[in-house]
């Protein structure tokens, strides 16, 4: 039984999108981990979660519209690392100063690791078989080298983009604070002493740096 529910874990994550519908308004969300998730889905409410294939989501009639948020990966994993693993995890899944979801999967973080321990960890392990906070972006948004939904904004440009996202569907929902910056409003270059992690995480993210035309900058 427990390796059966071991192996249901590890693809847990696999294939199919974690996404928020609200087909009433005909809106699809795509739900990428460390990217605004919480807050986008507490600012619209009411989704229904499901999970749909790249090819379902395809399918959607014009009438439809379909979005996402990505992150600067640099920045992103440095808040996967504060929340799930660092000296004072957030997370509300945590045991023994470790996420749960990383235990279950296997992954080998430890309490006491270093941030570039844990980067060189992570960038080690592909997408299809690491946890969904680690995974690329591009691997929940990119199909046949093409992105699945026409409107993909970024968080580093949440006023902007999600501005521009409400008046496309007549809505005028509030967003919710998100920490765009990293730790106690540290700007993410901080965590990035060594330039071999700079450029070992740049080589793991490569296509949502790629895809969605990001780069490293120091503050």
């Amino acid at each position: 039984m427990f390796s059966r529910q071991k192996k249901r874990l590890k693809n847990l994550y696999r294939g199919d999108k974690r996404v928020g519908i609200w087909r009433q308004q005909k809106l699809l969300y795509i739900r990428i981990p460390k990217s605004g998730n919480s807050s986008i889905m507490a600012a619209l409410g009411g989704a229904k979660k499901t999970r749909m294939s790249a090819p379902e989501i395809l399918r959607l009639d014009d009438s439809w519209t379909a979005f996402s948020f990505v992150r600067n990966p640099w920045s992103r994993l440095v808040s996967a690392f504060t929340q799930k693993a660092g000296d004072s995890p957030t997370s509300a899944r945590v045991v023994d100063g470790i996420y749960q979801g990383f235990i279950e999967q296997g992954i080998p973080i430890r309490a006491d690791m270093s941030f570039e321990e844990f980067c060189e960890i992570v960038c080690d392990i592909p997408d299809g078989k690491t946890d969904k906070h680690l995974c690329s972006q591009a691997s929940f948004l990119i199909y046949k080298k093409k992105p699945i939904v026409p409107f993909i904004g970024k968080i580093e440009r949440m006023d902007e983009d999600w501005s521009r996202l409400l008046q496309q569907l007549g809505l005028d929902n509030e967003l919710p604070h998100i920490n765009r910056t990293g730790k106690k409003g540290v700007h993410y270059s901080h965590f990035y002493k060594d330039e071999e992690i700079v450029k070992l995480v740049g080589d793991r993210y490569a296509d949502d740096i790629r895809y969605f035309n990001y780069d490293f900058k120091r503050q």
